[in-house]
């Protein structure tokens, strides 16, 4: 291009293919310039093109927008038409496109979400204006939907591919513009439809069955075409249902209606009325009602509310209006009306109590004594009112009572405690304010005595095994406590330490009760050298009572020695021997846990022994 004196020209920035161009010419002061905007696909020539044309005036620098055209017609792709402009200086053109695929594009810090062109005016490094035109264009992705409703039966040949079956498939694919379109491909094959109807009408109307205008009964079929063009075979039963005339006569009681269709009859008459049968057929009903007449008597009654009145197989006593209905030989209901009036009597409970030696003053009478007292007055209505008085004379009271506690319990008679046996008396108010006079004997019973011997173990071993417990009197009571087994104590169980055992009696003949205690005293083993157990010495029984034997199996040489220890380790028996048995008696010891210790020569054994 040419250059025109004060204006500096610059080409469009090509993208692409055939694309952006700038041409131009000249009428007299006037200078002509058309920008050509290029895309989709210009790299096999491009589709589409956008041209805008502009004026340039040189003596005024004033720039004309001219207007624009699009080849061929770009509908949705708006692009907005630039704003007239003045030039200043040198300016200078240029022009620049982007072609992009998607929803959007980030194009000089600006995300851009539809096509668009717009120019930006810049100063060049002479401090003239440079006019850039930007176009973007965002092509949209596509989406083709393609289905086909076919008879079972058929077949499709589409894309070069033959279907016989409901088929659903996707793909994608690269437009001409390099941006991807989606195709879908949908196909149903419908089986025939068969149905079955059966269709009641009326004598005299037409039925229409597939353009048939049926009007006789009998079984028809038709084929219709369902809305995807398959053939529906329909089978039709139809019947016929008469017209039918009634004519009926009636009758029904005088007071009463009688329901005749929707009409409610009250009078005599005839009456016609169309019906609608049970297969919607018009029913055609004549009626003659014929009215029956009725009777009513009216009697009245007064009793008094102590009385009763027999109406027709009813007993009544209280006033009210009363009916008997009966069926006359017209069938209609007869009716005798009651108007009964039960007028009130007095009947008036009067219930007191009097102590002995006091009086009660009723109609003009002073009682004394216990009974039921009655007065009569007659009202207004000749009805009785009767008052009835129910008094009852309170005697005086002298109770002799007895009762028994035990040691150190409390007896309580009204606001007196008694604690020691004896005769007491007491004057008391009873319930009703009469004096009351109480004669008490009271009778103390002592608490048994619980005896147990021995009442302390000390020193038992935790290993000593069970230890029965002693002999307590009174028996028949009850031993309860940790390490309580039985009539045996279990140290095994109890654990070291301090431990009660307690006795509870109660006396079966008096009912007091008392409870007395026995400690024992669980401890570790304590260590007595065992040297050998091997020399044949049994002793026994174990556990014992009270007598031990000890016992040799082999003949004895020549003395052997017997000690006896605690669990603590303290000697508390030595003895010698030289015969094969030995009995020891250890009924005086403490029941425990003891250890033997029996000596032959150089040979010791050891023994434990438990005495019960």
């Amino acid at each position: 291009m040419e250059n025109i004196t004060g204006i500096d020209y610059s080409e469009i920035v090509p993208v692409y293919g055939d694309g952006n161009t700038i041409s131009y010419n000249k009428i007299g002061d006037n200078q002509y310039f058309t920008f050509d905007l290029a895309f989709g696909d210009c790299y096999a020539g491009c589709i589409y093109h956008r041209k805008w044309k502009y004026k340039v005036n040189y003596l005024t620098k004033i720039v004309e927008y001219l207007g624009m055209t699009n080849s061929p017609p770009l509908n949705g792709y708006p692009l907005p038409n630039p704003s007239n402009c003045n030039l200043t200086g040198n300016p200078s053109y240029s022009y620049q496109a982007i072609d992009h695929c998607g929803d959007s594009v980030f194009f000089n810090n600006t995300w851009y979400h539809n096509s668009e062109i717009f120019n930006d005016t810049l100063t060049n490094s002479m401090g003239d204006d440079s006019i850039v035109f930007n176009s973007i264009l965002v092509n949209p992705a596509y989406l083709t939907i393609n289905e086909f409703n076919l008879c079972e039966g058929d077949s499709l040949f589409f894309n070069g591919v033959t279907y016989h079956n409901s088929v659903f498939e996707s793909d994608t694919f690269s437009t001409q513009m390099g941006c991807d379109s989606t195709f879908n491909l949908t196909i149903n094959f419908h089986p025939p439809d068969l149905t079955y109807d059966t269709v009641s009408v009326c004598t005299g109307d037409t039925y229409l069955f597939h353009n048939q205008s049926l009007s006789s009964p009998g079984d028809y079929s038709a084929t219709f075409q369902s809305v995807y063009g398959c053939d529906s075979l329909v089978n039709l039963h139809l019947i016929y249902n008469s017209l039918s005339t009634v004519y009926d006569t009636t009758q029904f009681c005088s007071g009463t209606n009688y329901q005749f269709g929707n009409q409610q009859l009250v009078s005599a008459g005839d009456y016609s009325n169309n019906f609608t049968s049970m297969y919607s057929c018009d029913s055609l009903v004549y009626l003659h009602l014929i009215e029956l007449s009725t009777s009513t008597s009216h009697l009245s009654a007064q009793i008094c509310d102590n009385e009763s009145y027999l109406f027709y197989g009813q007993s009544l006593s209280t006033s009210g209006d009363y009916y008997q209905y009966y069926t006359a030989t017209n069938g209609c209901d007869s009716i005798i009306h009651l108007n009964l009036i039960a007028h009130e009597t007095f009947d008036q409970q009067i219930t007191t109590n009097i102590c002995h030696g006091q009086f009660f003053e009723f109609n003009g009478q002073l009682l004394d004594s216990s009974g039921t007292y009655t007065h009569a007055t007659q009202s207004v209505t000749a009805c009785d009112s009767i008052v009835t008085l129910n008094l009852q004379v309170n005697p005086p009271f002298n109770i002799i009572d007895s009762a028994e506690i035990c040691e150190g319990e409390v007896y309580v008679m009204g606001n007196t405690s008694y604690v020691l046996p004896g005769n007491y008396s007491d004057s008391l108010l009873t319930n009703l304010g009469c004096d009351s006079i109480v004669q008490l004997s009271l009778t103390v019973h002592p608490i048994p005595e619980i005896e147990i011997n021995p009442s302390i173990f000390d020193s038992l071993n935790i290993d000593s095994g069970l230890v029965e417990l002693p002999d307590v009197l009174p028996v028949g009571g009850q031993f309860s406590g940790i390490g309580l087994s039985s009539n045996y104590f279990d140290p095994q169980t109890a654990g070291t330490g301090e431990h009660w055992i307690y006795y509870n009696y109660q006396d079966p003949i008096t009912g007091c009760s008392n409870q007395d205690s026995i400690l024992f005293i669980v401890i570790e083993q304590v260590a007595i050298n065992e040297i050998s157990t091997s020399n044949g010495i049994v002793v026994y029984p174990n556990p014992s009572k009270g007598m031990v034997y000890i016992s040799s199996k082999d003949q004895l040489n020549h003395d052997y020695t017997i000690r006896i220890y605690n669990i603590l380790g303290t000697e508390l028996l030595q003895t010698k021997a030289k015969k094969n048995t030995v009995e020891i008696d250890m009924s005086s010891f403490h029941k425990g846990c003891y250890f033997f210790q029996i000596q032959k020569g150089d040979d010791i054994t050891l023994r434990r022994v438990s005495l019960l």
